[in-house]
């Protein structure tokens, strides 16, 4: 069999394998030791025919729209990831004496993390940087998922995003950038359940 015909057959077999894949069982796959490095090893082996983009993304989570992942083709991955719990607590000053410091209850939970951008692994720094912009100024509110799970009980808001352009070429393209982004956790509003008094005024003449 020919280069050529040898070729011609893994690519359509690694196609017919992308059409007919079980997003959700590769998922389950990747989420153990074993279904990873099979995982890596697969694709390390289409990376040398050429046919790694026939290969599923490695999705490492999300964040609305902004999918992370992980491929020989895509680079769109955060760092330095933090979470800060709070408390809500009210100080009563006293005479004399230092003031008593009162719980009131949890606070809402600020979290952050980095994102790097680089068109030599697949994305726009520009674009990317303007999505998550978009988010903020709209005042998105969405689940950060890692590892297929919710990483906040609540949705999150982005309440602050910090751009840098780190490497700029001769004509003014930006080929690298980073971004450091804030987020709140965001609980929606409790219903409130307003139950009529029975029975008529009983002070009516």
């Amino acid at each position: 069999m020919s280069n050529i015909s040898l070729f011609s057959k893994l690519g359509s077999s690694a196609a017919n394998y992308k059409k007919n894949l079980n997003s959700q069982g590769l998922k389950n796959l990747q989420n153990t030791q074993l279904g990873d490095v099979a995982y890596s090893r697969l694709s390390n082996l289409a990376d040398k025919f050429g046919l790694g983009g026939y290969l599923p993304q490695r999705q490492l989570g999300s964040f609305g729209k902004i999918v992370f992942v992980a491929s020989s083709h895509t680079v769109r991955t955060f760092d330095a990831l933090a979470r800060n719990i709070n408390a809500r607590t009210a100080s009563h000053e006293v005479i004399g004496q230092k003031p008593i410091l009162e719980f009131l209850g949890p606070d809402a939970d600020d979290i952050t993390f980095t994102m790097n951008f680089n068109k030599l692994l697949g994305v726009d720094p520009l674009k990317e940087i303007e999505e998550v912009a978009k988010m903020c100024r709209e005042g998105q509110a969405e689940q950060l998922i890692i590892n297929g799970k919710p990483f906040s009980e609540h949705k999150l808001l982005i309440t602050s995003i910090s751009a840098a352009m780190n490497t700029i070429d001769n004509r003014g393209n930006v080929l690298s950038a980073s971004i450091n982004v804030t987020l709140k956790e965001a609980p929606d509003i409790p219903k409130v359940v307003i139950t009529p008094k029975q029975g008529g005024d009983t002070n009516a003449n």
